[in-house]
C-alpha cells in the first residue's frame, strides 16, 4: 500500500514540475482547466504555477503522512 502511495505523490510531483515552471502552453488537456485560465496567457500560467505548487505541497504532505 505505501509503495502505491510513494508512486503517486512521485508521479504528482512529476506532472506538477513543467506547471511551475510555465512550459505547459494553454491547452484543453493538462493544467488547471478553469474558465479563468482560458481568458489570457498569462492568467493560464499565473494559474497553473500556483496549481503546480499547491500540487507539489499536498504531494510532500502526503509523503509525511506516510512515515509519521
Amino acid at each position: 500500500m505505501s509503495v502505491c502511495y510513494i508512486f503517486t505523490g512521485l508521479l504528482l510531483i512529476a506532472i506538477s514540475i513543467p506547471l511551475v515552471r510555465g512550459s505547459i502552453k494553454m491547452n484543453p488537456l493538462y493544467g488547471v482547466r478553469i474558465k479563468k485560465a482560458f481568458e489570457s496567457e498569462e492568467k493560464w500560467y499565473i494559474i497553473n504555477k500556483y496549481g503546480g505548487r499547491r500540487l507539489i505541497f499536498w504531494s510532500i504532505v502526503r509523503f509525511n503522512s506516510l512515515f509519521n
